[in-house]
């Protein structure tokens, strides 16, 4: 996709700005592939060459670190590196487009167009209206990686789940589009403008689809230091659930907590305040059962597992949630409970899959191979949830399989063989 500014009949400032706004949003939707491409084709252009020579367009880095390939990367869509160098951290960019920015001399740049034609003055100008989106899209990118490093520095540091820190796109806007006279000078823009404030649907066009390499080498979505509050709650009320289960059977406890206790635990533990009401839906969605049902022999605990947050079965969803890895599912109703021999648990199948994503769009379409499980989704609300295993996954099917089969005395209602 080629960016160019409308030439021919002008409409008011009001319509001008909102064509630049979305030209500008597409803008920044590039792939990282075409994003780079784009750059070195400008750097190509002769107008630009000769702009060089003439000291009119200066280049420097935004990172302080030089920008380098790994070797060991395979992904296309890694974005940055986060270099850990005793406790403070930079930010280093495998392709070296996305760390420059591009300084205009004023007066060189008028002393040139003083001396060139219209034509090549209107071509002067073409470029550095692209050259101003390549800052824009470099400074905004930089600018939130920043604030993701600043504010998740404690995980980057241990690499340890249960300290990353609620974070939403509208919290890292306000983070990073307030700035200090002394940084804004870290960013000067071609016309010498005060830096832009980046909003939201900025932060989520760069940020879709990017991958980010923390310091311990792990290849993470750039959407996985995006945590809203509730979701930091449900994974600490888990973690206590998780400790539960050991003190019941050593006896440091000699029954399971209470939503209310759980609420008080939260607190005290990890300083989160939510009412008793959360707590009992953060439960729910976790598929724990009540505290007078969770005593020592009960075996199906697939909180206990590393689930994933259940997900509205359908495809939009599934297409943002689920990963393309092999692992073990669970379906289950979303608003109400299956009676089984044993006990009442909203889950009616647990399957396995080489790829989760393809064979949850398979459950879900209308012309679903499993009847049963056609039937039930027509019927009611449903949701999936998943834990990946790179090997043995049908192994660990079988596993959940069995103990679910031993705690309700039946096996899934969709199930119709044992795996």
């Amino acid at each position: 996709m080629v960016f160019r500014p409308q030439i021919g009949k002008r409409g008011s400032p009001k319509q001008a700005k909102l064509i630049g706004k979305i030209i500008l949003s597409n803008f920044l939707e590039l792939s990282l592939d075409k994003f780079e491409k784009y750059i070195e084709t400008v750097e190509r252009n002769p107008i630009f060459c000769r702009l060089m020579r003439n000291n009119v367009i200066d280049v420097k880095e935004i990172s302080a670190l030089e920008s380098k390939k790994t070797p060991e990367v395979k992904s296309n869509n890694i974005l940055a590196e986060i270099i850990n160098d005793r406790g403070s951290f930079s930010i280093r960019y495998p392709r070296a487009g996305f760390a420059k920015k591009y300084i205009i001399d004023s007066e060189r740049l008028f002393i040139l167009n003083k001396r060139s034609s219209d034509r090549e003055n209107y071509r002067i100008h073409l470029l550095l209206w692209k050259l101003r989106h390549i800052n824009t899209r470099n400074e905004v990118t930089h600018r939130i990686l920043n604030g993701i490093t600043a504010i998740q520095k404690n995980y980057f540091l241990t690499a340890d789940d249960f300290e990353l820190k609620p974070l939403t796109l509208r919290d890292l806007s306000i983070q990073i589009s307030s700035f200090t006279p002394r940084e804004a000078k870290n960013f000067p823009t071609l016309t010498g403008a005060a830096p832009l404030k980046i909003g939201v649907g900025w932060i989520s066009r760069i940020a879709k689809g990017k991958l980010l390499i923390t310091p311990k080498g792990k290849e993470l979505p750039l959407k996985f230091f995006f945590h809203k509050r509730k979701e930091t709650a449900k994974r600490f009320v888990k973690e206590i659930l998780n400790g539960e289960r050991q003190d019941l059977k050593s006896g440091k406890i000699l029954k399971a907590y209470s939503d209310g206790k759980l609420k008080d635990k939260l607190k005290v533990s990890y300083g989160i305040l939510v009412s008793k009401r959360s707590i009992c839906f953060y439960r729910k969605e976790l598929g724990v059962p009540s505290f007078p049902k969770r005593v020592v022999n009960y075996t199906y605990l697939p909180f206990r597992e590393n689930f994933s947050c259940p997900y509205p079965l359908t495809f939009s969803s599934i297409d943002s949630n689920a990963v393309e890895n092999s692992g073990v599912y669970e379906l289950h109703l979303a608003n109400m409970e299956i009676k089984y021999e044993n006990d009442k648990t909203g889950v009616f199948y647990i399957g396995s899959s080489r790829n989760l994503r393809k064979r949850l769009k398979e459950h879900s379409k209308a012309k679903s191979k499993n009847g049963k499980i056609r039937k039930i989704l027509k019927d009611n609300r449903c949701l999936f949830r998943y834990i990946v295993f790179h090997r043995d996954w049908k192994k660990e099917e079988k596993r959940l399989y069995k103990l679910f089969c031993s705690t309700f005395g039946a096996p899934p209602k969709c199930n119709k063989i044992s795996p």
